[in-house]
């Protein structure tokens, strides 16, 4: 992943193993080369999907703010992205509002242990 030129609000993704996070840019904190991620979804098996409306989505709207390295994210085409937007605004497609906090914690858990170096500052 190459750093990005990006604006608030631009929508972009971090991929581990088989999911992939989609969110939003609040800000770039270019010092720290880190930005400020607001999550949306998550799909889940991306790999497996034959289309973007067969995947399940987790809706993270609810969950917490991230800071991490811009080096991380990919960028998205609003192709890609409108229709996974549209069925995450269709209908409720979240589990309880716990276990989708869950699944950001797991799904960040394993980017770090993937990324540990990432987090060594001394």
């Amino acid at each position: 992943m190459s750093q990005l030129s990006t604006s608030s609000r631009q929508i972009l993704s971090l991929s581990d193993r088989r999911d992939r996070l989609y969110g939003e840019v609040i800000q770039a904190i270019p010092p720290k080369q880190v930005y400020w991620f607001r999550p949306l979804f998550l799909v889940e098996d991306v790999c497996n999907q034959t289309s973007s409306l067969d995947c399940n989505l987790i809706d993270l709207r609810q969950s917490s703010d991230l800071i991490l390295p811009q080096n991380w994210f990919d960028r998205r085409l609003d192709t890609e992205i409108i229709p996974l937007l549209a069925k995450l605004y269709s209908h409720n497609c979240s589990p309880a509002e716990s276990i989708s906090h869950n699944y950001l914690y797991s799904f960040v858990r394993s980017l770090w242990q993937t990324n540990r170096e990432a987090f060594d500052y001394e």
